[in-house]
């Protein structure tokens, strides 16, 4: 089955171009969502984002509304060496592993740029994590950590373009044990034989210290942007 498409350019009402909607941001949080450094000139409810990797367009950007929200950090591992993959890890299929997960998903994080991001709030930014993961499931790439047969984590993951963890998440009573380092490695045993990527925040010195424990290094930056319009 052909997936539908993630965004979709859209023309501007009486202006001569278009914005790219993010279809699927659109459908969860219920208002416009586009990923454009020009917002459309519309009072109407809408979130614009921006990602953009210099100094100079995010001050620009600042002054022209956006605010600063997080700066992601993108890691690289090189193709060599592998690692011993984690008994604990298995694949993500079975039915008795959807809601777990999903619950998962929907609680354990705090520090991406919807959770940064004052204006939207924390059961937005969770309701959008919780639904990123049910659009995964039963596709390939999901694995699911266990303990005592139960699911305390995932990684789902993707090898279109290139192989890289798309997201990463632990139970929060779980956190410290391990379950994180676990995924990774499994991550890396199945790939070692590509060039591996992931992105997380700056300001998440847990994730950074995980992810470069298993060899990935800091490849690049980028600044996260955000404009809002009509939230009265």
């Amino acid at each position: 089955k052909r997936r539908p498409p993630l965004h979709r350019l859209v023309p501007e009402p009486g202006k001569d171009r278009c914005v790219m909607l993010d279809v699927w941001l659109t459908e969860v949080l219920g208002y416009p969502v586009y990923n454009s450094l020009t917002p459309p000139d519309s009072d109407e409810r809408s979130l614009t984002c921006a990602k953009v990797p210099d100094p100079a367009t995010a001050r620009s950007l600042i002054r022209r509304g956006f605010r600063l929200i997080d700066t992601s950090v993108s890691l690289t591992r090189p193709a060599g060496r592998g690692l011993k993959a984690s008994a604990a890890v298995v694949g993500a299929g079975r039915s008795a592993y959807r809601e777990p997960l999903l619950e998962i998903a929907g609680s354990c994080f705090h520090g991406s740029r919807f959770h940064l991001d004052p204006l939207i709030p924390d059961a937005d930014a969770n309701r959008i994590k919780r639904e990123w993961l049910r659009s995964r499931m039963g596709r390939p790439g999901l694995w699911a950590a266990v303990n005592e047969k139960a699911p305390v984590g995932f990684l789902a993951c993707s090898a279109d373009r290139d192989v890289r963890i798309d997201l990463l998440g632990v139970d929060r009573r779980f956190w410290g044990h391990g379950i994180g380092g676990a995924l990774v490695r499994s991550f890396v045993s199945r790939y070692k034989d590509y060039d591996l990527h992931v992105g997380t925040q700056i300001g998440n010195a847990a994730s950074l210290r995980l992810y470069q424990k298993y060899g990935f290094r800091v490849s690049s930056y980028a600044y996260v942007l955000h404009l809002h319009r009509d939230l009265s």
